[in-house]
């Protein structure tokens, strides 16, 4: 009987790639993807959608409509925003080598030619890589929820640049600067989009992932 760990069976080690390979292809598409939110500020009747990376606004003129995506307002975004970027950048760095690694190990299996040869793999530190990428996405994606229930968003004030904040009265105070209308400061509508229900997958794929090659390097 071929000793080790449920890995030395070719369905376990199917199933341990193809969660890796899954969790990696979830993660990176939330994480580079342009919907984590989308927002409309109705006073001047403007549609952000949010992207870790660019983020792109529309703003209707009557039958007008001026779309506009950037980059810069993404990085010059507030400190909770860049933590959002860095621990899902960190998450799909620590995945993709923990499933290398896993790749490595197996491929680097002998061929077993005869029923008592001994060949045993462990997927101990992959498993351990795969709980570190849970933690590390999961304060990215709670990062992100916690910033959109403190209603943290991004306004497009007439003649200013466009800033971060909670409500406009914080936008006046950080512009220190008021309109010349004074309309009705409506509050910001927001809406999650698919890339963070991509991130929330990919954090409960990762866990799954975890769970799997822990196991898998248990003895059978």
């Amino acid at each position: 009987m071929v000793q080790g760990g449920l890995i030395m069976e070719p369905k376990w080690r199917i199933i341990s790639l193809s969660l890796m390979a899954v969790t990696l292809v979830l993660l990176v598409a939330a994480t580079m993807s342009t919907n984590w939110r989308e927002d409309h500020e109705g006073r001047i009747d403007v549609f952000i959608t949010h992207g870790l990376w660019r983020i792109c606004r529309d703003i209707k003129f009557g039958a007008t409509l001026d779309h506009k995506c950037m980059a810069s307002l993404a990085n010059n975004a507030p400190d909770w925003f860049q933590t959002v970027r860095a621990f899902m950048l960190l998450t799909c760095l620590v995945v993709l080598i923990a499933f290398a690694y896993a790749v490595k190990l197996i491929y680097q299996l002998p061929v077993i030619k005869h029923r008592n040869q001994k060949a045993s793999v462990s997927l101990a530190l992959p498993a351990i890589l795969m709980f570190v990428a849970a933690v590390t996405g999961l304060i990215g994606v709670t990062t992100f929820s916690v910033a959109t229930h403190m209603d943290q968003g991004l306004y497009f004030p007439e003649s200013l640049p466009p800033t971060w904040g909670n409500s406009w009265a914080m936008v006046w105070a950080k512009r220190n600067s008021l309109p010349s209308d004074r309309p009705e400061e409506k509050a910001m509508e927001m809406t999650y989009g698919y890339s963070y229900a991509l991130g929330w997958l990919g954090v409960l794929s990762t866990t799954a992932s975890f769970v799997v090659n822990l196991v898998a390097s248990g003895k059978q």
